[in-house]
């Protein structure tokens, strides 16, 4: 597909000065441009999709290791209840 783009006319002569010391044609020059910023473009979003990516298993992973440290705490103190109800807690023999 081919379309006409008007340029400003310093524009235009500053592009060609450009392409010409690049040893390529200005439309060649001005499609390199225009692939550079698509492509960083993309890299940013990618680069925004996986930071939210990493935040929401961040947080997963803290609230299943705030419930993980919760069981243990209660494991712990049935432990102690069961062991003192079958007499094999601690003994104070002072």
């Amino acid at each position: 597909m081919n379309f006409l783009l008007r340029l400003p006319s310093e524009l235009h002569s500053y592009l060609s000065e450009i392409a010409k010391k690049k040893d390529v044609s200005m439309n060649e020059y001005i499609l390199n441009l225009i692939r550079e910023d698509i492509t960083e473009e993309y890299s940013n979003s990618q680069k925004i999709e996986q930071r939210r990516v990493l935040t929401d298993v961040s947080r997963m992973l803290n609230k299943q290791n705030k419930a993980i440290n919760e069981l243990n705490i209660w494991h712990e103190i049935h432990a102690n209840m069961l062991k003192e109800l079958l007499g094999m807690g601690e003994s104070n023999n002072d």
